[in-house]
């Protein structure tokens, strides 16, 4: 069954919403990266660079996956 709200378009004061929101989460996830980056977050986890553990660790059905 689909969503009758995400079916129709945004108006624009629901997608001046939905960009803010989207910045927002983005000045979170960037604090939460340079935190696991400045810290080795990758080394503790066992990678051998920080490369190799956002390769690994970050394209599991996010963004940054490969299509």
């Amino acid at each position: 069954m689909e969503n009758p709200i995400a079916a129709r378009p945004m108006i624009y004061k629901e997608a001046r919403e939905c960009v803010d929101k989207i910045n927002a989460n983005l000045t979170n996830i960037r604090q939460l990266l340079l935190t696991l980056y400045e810290r080795q977050g990758w080394d503790a986890l066992g990678y051998r660079n920080w490369q190799e553990c956002i390769k690994k660790e970050l394209t599991k059905g996010t963004l940054l996956k490969k299509r």
